[in-house]
């Protein structure tokens, strides 16, 4: 019955944080990157796997966003001016680690990796082949990156730094850069364009305003539930993956320790995803009863929490 009223709440219940009459707005800094964020106008369809995370921190946080959107050099100066609360992107250096506020988690790891046009043959999976070439790269983290490699292999490339990624992309496209440093494979939608190899990788991080160190607090819890979320599915996923091992090997020969095996770890990691979620539902619950505690009727309650009467009552109804 439990789990009933956790999935009804998570569904039905705009903010899973703490008690607030308000929900809080978050100004985001929202810039144009294939792939990672897209979307970066007024009404233009929003897609990437920032976007995607900044829904997924609001219903642990109960975040609702407003977008701010320009290059990524500007929005970096707004987040240091305190003008934008959060900025996505960010790699950790430490001669801004007194300037912007890192969580104590990344939102994710990124590969950098080398661009040329397919059909420049004069450049090869050879660092060597790099010399004198023109190499375009975002003015971030990666640059350092990018140098160290290129020192490491000898190569004297020239490099062009580019304050945001829209120009970057244009000049490339454009044939005004022999070789592209991007994020992932940097292809998307690109024909004439293929990967010449990986120079790096890196965490990046959702970056806090200074001025906003409340924001910091609950980024921080919100990311730890998320984590801990992902460990018991992927312990269950490597379960799963185990127990497939061990059923296939039955034509060939029989793995009954590996099949039992696949079978614990599938059953330890959907019980702990399990409690994660009767958790978070009574943290949600207690959140809820504790913003309303003071309502005197149903609509009341409902004005209180931004839903429907009926909402309420069927909320009550499976509490009951």
């Amino acid at each position: 019955m439990f789990f009933s009223v956790v999935f009804l709440m998570i569904s039905a219940v705009p903010s899973l944080s703490s008690a607030e009459e308000e929900i809080e707005t978050v100004k985001v800094g929202y810039y144009e990157n294939e792939v990672f964020e897209e979307g970066a106008a007024e009404n233009a369809i929003k897609t990437g796997y920032a976007y995607e995370y900044y829904r997924k921190l609001s219903e642990y946080t109960g975040w609702k966003y407003e977008y701010v959107y320009g290059e990524y050099g500007d929005l970096y100066q707004m987040l240091l001016d305190g003008e934008i609360d959060l900025l996505a992107g960010l790699a950790w250096k430490e001669e801004r680690a007194d300037l912007i506020g890192y969580p104590d988690l990344p939102m994710g790891n990124e590969t950098y990796s080398l661009v040329k046009h397919i059909s420049d043959d004069e450049i090869t999976t050879n660092p060597a082949s790099f010399s004198g070439k023109t190499i375009g790269v975002l003015d971030s983290a990666m640059v350092d990156v990018l140098n160290r490699y290129l020192d490491e292999h000898g190569v004297q490339a020239i490099v062009k730094v580019y304050n945001d990624y829209s120009d970057l992309y244009t000049a490339f496209d454009a044939n005004e850069l022999d070789i592209l440093a991007a994020e992932g494979d940097g292809t998307s939608d690109r024909d004439d364009a293929e990967v010449i190899c990986p120079f790096g990788t890196s965490a990046y991080f959702l970056c806090v305003s200074k001025v906003r160190s409340d924001l910091l607090s609950e980024l921080n819890e919100a990311q730890a539930a998320l984590n801990q979320l992902g460990a018991g599915a992927a312990q269950a996923a490597d379960g799963a993956e185990q127990l497939t091992k061990g059923l296939n090997g039955i034509s060939k020969k029989i793995s009954l320790d590996q099949v039992i095996s696949g079978i614990d770890k599938i059953t330890d990691g959907l019980e702990n995803a399990a409690k994660k979620a009767i958790k978070l539902g009574e943290d949600i619950w207690n959140s809820i009863m504790d913003s309303a505690s003071y309502a005197d009727d149903v609509s009341t309650m409902a004005t209180r929490l931004g839903l429907t009467d009926d909402q309420v009552q069927r909320m009550i109804y499976v509490a009951d």
